[in-house]
């Protein structure tokens, strides 16, 4: 008994290339914030990661190793790397969300959006919740 699905080879491309273009517009404006924004990406960085600084300059320097990742996914070059990386980098903006709003001990703080506001001081909300 075969537990094989035989699915046209075109259908697949055209699946796959969606799934791609989807994450790539998710980390489109996640990048797209480094550059527009660096402040933010200070905030977010120093109250979801603990990263206590982060000047414009190292904002940028991410930003533009960000967009050549996500723009060489979207592309499917070095499609088994390049897919890891964006897994790896996926999976540690939602540890580091998951890390801040529920803590070592499993408990919702719901503070930690006060927490950010706070970090931004006299700006505007950082997003809401």
């Amino acid at each position: 008994m075969k537990n094989d699905v035989a699915v046209p080879r075109e259908k697949l491309e055209w699946s796959l290339l969606g799934l791609r273009l989807g994450v790539f517009i998710v980390l489109l404006m996640w990048t797209l914030d480094k550059f527009v924004n660096p402040e933010h990406a200070a905030i977010v960085f120093k109250a979801f990661y603990s990263i206590p600084e982060l000047s414009s300059g190292v904002s940028y320097l991410m930003g533009g190793l960000q967009l050549a990742l996500i723009l060489s996914f979207l592309m499917g070059f070095q499609k088994r790397w390049v897919t890891l990386v964006i897994l790896i980098m996926h999976l540690s903006l939602d540890l580091g969300v998951i890390w801040s709003l529920y803590g070592s001990l499993g408990i919702v703080k719901p503070s930690v959006f006060r927490s950010v506001a706070d970090v931004s001081s006299d700006r505007d909300v950082v997003f809401a919740p």
